[in-house]
């Protein structure tokens, strides 16, 4: 169950889908071979950790990167040295909030739109989050899940369909 929050969950050989599909979570990981976990997304951000000997996924939306998912999920993984691989998700030029979630976000990230609205940079705020954490290869797609429906799904344009995506060691 994701839900936009900040929680990282290990998976072992002995958990069953069940039972971690029970579970309300943003961020799976493992150091477990022939285990493999994965995030659903629609417009948010997919960000897959790997290191020799630990594999994470992270659901990360507006609201779980505001409140720190990625750092909280690296704090309890700190003893490995991940290369992140931040999938396709909404992309700055299409991404527009209004002023309620804008107020959440660094300005850094942010750029004038119509109005009141502003356009966020999602992707951009995941990468510096991995940056300030330590993590020194980002892997970065451009593709924007919203601006491409002949490839992705966007719950902005109301698709009920998402991407997944899995790692595993």
């Amino acid at each position: 169950k994701q839900v936009h929050g900040t929680r990282a969950l290990r998976v072992t050989h002995e958990d069953t889908i069940q039972a971690i599909a029970a579970q309300e979570t943003d961020a799976l990981w493992t150091t477990e071979p022939g285990v493999l976990i994965g995030v659903r997304t629609a417009d948010c951000a997919p960000v897959l950790l790997q290191a020799h000997g630990c594999v994470a996924a992270i659901h990360a939306g507006w609201r779980g990167t505001v409140a720190g998912i990625i750092p909280q999920t690296l704090f309890i993984l700190k003893a490995f040295n991940f290369e992140a691989h931040i999938g396709p998700c909404i992309g700055f030029d299409s991404y527009e909030i209004g002023p309620e979630v804008a107020a959440q976000v660094p300005k850094a990230f942010l750029k004038p739109g119509q109005g009141d609205r502003l356009f966020f940079d999602l992707r951009g705020m995941i990468a510096r989050q991995l940056a300030d954490a330590g993590v020194k290869n980002i892997i970065t797609s451009k593709h924007c899940t919203f601006s491409e429906p002949e490839s992705y799904f966007s719950a902005r344009r109301q698709d009920t369909g998402r991407q997944h995506s899995f790692v595993g060691i």
